[in-house]
Order: C-alpha cells, then structure tokens, then sequence
C-alpha cells in the first residue's frame, strides 16, 4: 500500500478535462511503483491518498479516510 500527499486536488484524477493527468487515477500515476512490487512478490493494496496538502488541508478528514481505508483493506496478519 502506498500513502501519498498531493499538492494537487482531487478533482485533478480521473478526470479527461485535466492537462496535467489526462484522466489517469493515481494508481495509473504509480503503476510503475506497483509493478516493481508485483514483480517481488509483493501483494499490491488500494493506494491512500490525501490531497491538496498545501492550500486547503483536512489533516482530520484524511485521518478519518485514513482509518477508513486502513479498514477496508486489513487483513489479519498470520505468520507462516
């Protein structure tokens, strides 16, 4: 799983109409990231995101999504 801050807003993802991104998700952004894991061996999670770190930050909104998304994508840990 990858965290990220972004200087970007949200609403610059996914979005066709954006030049900078051209409608790519941030996972699209950091596939090359998530295929040098894949190739370890790695299991790739849903990446986390918060954006818009510098002009309007919602540290505790990101912290709720934060824990949300943490949440969702847990899984026991099981040593082998």
């Amino acid at each position: 799983m990858i965290f990220l801050t972004w200087n970007a807003p949200k609403e610059a993802f996914d979005d066709r109409r954006q030049s900078l991104f051209a409608g790519k998700s941030v996972d699209d952004v950091l596939v090359s990231n998530s295929a040098n894991y894949k190739f370890c061996g790695a299991e790739v999670l849903p990446a986390f995101s918060s954006h818009d770190v510098m002009k309007q930050a919602d540290v505790d909104g990101d912290i709720a999504r934060l824990r949300a998304h943490l949440a969702a994508v847990a899984r026991p840990f099981i040593p082998a």
